[in-house]
């Protein structure tokens, strides 16, 4: 037993000193899970809404970047590049360069640019500053756009780049018209133009538009407008020839009876979803001035609005009246008589001060002139209202003037309606609907890209309120 005992004794002993002599090992707690990092932030660039009718303003912004950085925007033209109604090839661009709140963000709305292709705060600046890039046209485009009568699409590409590498990309795409517009090319009872009919069942407002001295057709305002729910008939009234059966008006304007508008107003009020008592009509220069004409004839117009017009009837192409009503030519005045009383007008222009405080001087030399006091179209004949459009950069002719004859004669003569005289300053000739590049404008009529994009901006939304008003 003693034996035993000892034995037991011994690995007792031994054991401990085992124990002893081993390694410490220190118990440590080990999570369950490990703590979530922070989120990264990745660099966004946001257009809302990517997809717009061509009049619309849409939101740029830049988020997620870092504090105070700057962040070069680009924007590009893929397939069809505005105004251009078919693929092309031509290729535009514009770019702007931000600093970056400390919050690393930006909002083109709200900030303006440190450098670019435009300077002001200006959500929409990167569209109506655009220019071609010549290397790169006709290089091929990797996106064309469908050409209907009812709709064009125009694809832009927005990348945002950090230190020369891109680091965001967004679309988007402009509607200049709606898919669910019918369009239809017309040749009827001598009428020419294409028709826009909204789709539903109406009864729609309409509009008769009239493009310049170029003649033929508008083409891109009706595709607008029709978009906005009015039933639009783009009228020709000379230099045209239908695609429907070669049917053609003169090639130059000159003698063209006021009856054809009647036959055209006629026309659109016998069309199913045409509301027969609400129609206006809208005049690009000449244009608007066989509208103000025509509407002193026809009081089925209700407004008429008229963009860059003369308000004297000029000489036409061939020496003669640029109009005639029943056989005889409607009294005329040669084109450039103005600029015989239009001078104060001009100076006060090329001296940078306001020149509608020499106009009224202006239009009362005008008026005493017998041949042109004689051919100043009696607006006041007019029924329904009237809204006139000018810039006082205007290159082709001297808007400002034109717009204060028309409208001294609605307020000798108590006009009745309500009317307007929108004067955009350093704006050019070619004012229509806002939120497209410029350059084309600038070549053709006068002003500058900003002036001509602040104008379009003001006047759109008024032209709008004229056309939802008539009754």
């Amino acid at each position: 037993m003693f034996t035993h005992r000892l034995f037991t004794l011994l690995i007792v002993i031994t054991l401990l000193v085992v124990t002893a002599c081993a390694p410490q090992v220190v118990a440590t707690s080990i999570p369950t899970s490990v703590p979530p990092t922070a989120t990264q932030v990745v660099p966004t660039l946001s257009i809302q809404p990517s997809e717009v009718l061509i009049d619309e303003l849409v939101s740029i912004r830049l988020s997620g970047f870092e504090a105070n950085q700057k962040v070069t925007i680009r924007a590009t033209t893929v397939g069809t590049a505005f105004p251009s109604l078919s693929d092309t090839g031509i290729v535009r661009e514009s770019e702007a360069t931000f600093q970056t709140d400390a919050n690393g963000e930006v909002d083109l709305e709200k900030q303006a640019p440190l450098s670019g292709s435009y300077t002001d705060a200006d959500g929409m600046g990167l569209f109506w500053s655009m220019t071609e890039n010549f290397a790169k046209a006709h290089a091929g485009s990797s996106d064309p756009a469908p050409t209907l009568l009812n709709a064009v699409q125009y694809h832009y590409e927005i990348t945002a780049e950090v230190d020369g590498k891109e680091v965001a990309k967004a679309t988007l795409i402009q509607n200049m018209g709606s898919a669910s517009v019918v369009a239809t090319d017309i040749s009827e009872n001598g009428v020419l133009g294409q028709f826009y009919r909204p789709a539903g069942d109406g009864p729609f407002p309409a509009v008769i538009v009239l493009g310049g001295s170029a003649g033929g057709l508008p083409r891109q305002s009706p595709k607008v407008l029709s978009a906005h729910g009015y039933a639009v008939l783009s009228l020709a009234y000379f230099n045209y020839i239908s695609p429907l059966d070669n049917s053609s008006l003169p090639v130059v304007l000159d003698m063209v009876p006021l009856e054809y508008f009647g036959k055209a107003i006629e026309w659109l009020q016998s069309q199913p979803g045409v509301d027969p008592e609400r129609i206006g009509m809208i005049g690009f220069s000449k244009g608007g001035m066989a509208a103000l004409l025509a509407a002193t004839i026809y009081p089925q117009i209700k407004t008429v609005i008229a963009f860059s017009a003369p308000t004297y009837t000029w000489d036409g192409d061939a020496g003669g009246s640029s109009f005639s009503y029943q056989g005889k030519p409607v009294p005329f005045a040669n084109s450039n008589s103005i600029y015989k009383f239009d001078r104060p007008f001009r100076t006060a222009v090329g001296q940078g001060k306001d020149p509608m405080s020499v106009v009224p001087g202006v239009v009362a030399s005008i008026k005493a002139e017998t041949e042109i006091s004689a051919a100043i179209i009696p607006v006041e004949k007019i029924k329904g209202s009237v809204l006139l459009i000018s810039g006082d950069r205007d290159s082709q002719l001297p808007g400002p003037v034109y717009a204060e004859l028309a409208i001294d004669q609605l307020k000798t003569n108590n006009f009745a309606f309500p009317y307007r005289h929108m004067i955009n300053s350093g704006a050019g000739h070619l004012i229509s609907f806002p939120y497209a590049q410029r350059s084309n404008e600038i070549e053709q009529g006068g002003g500058s890209p900003q002036a001509n994009a602040q104008a379009a901006a003001a006047v759109w939304p008024v032209v709008l309120e004229y056309l939802a008003a008539m009754k």
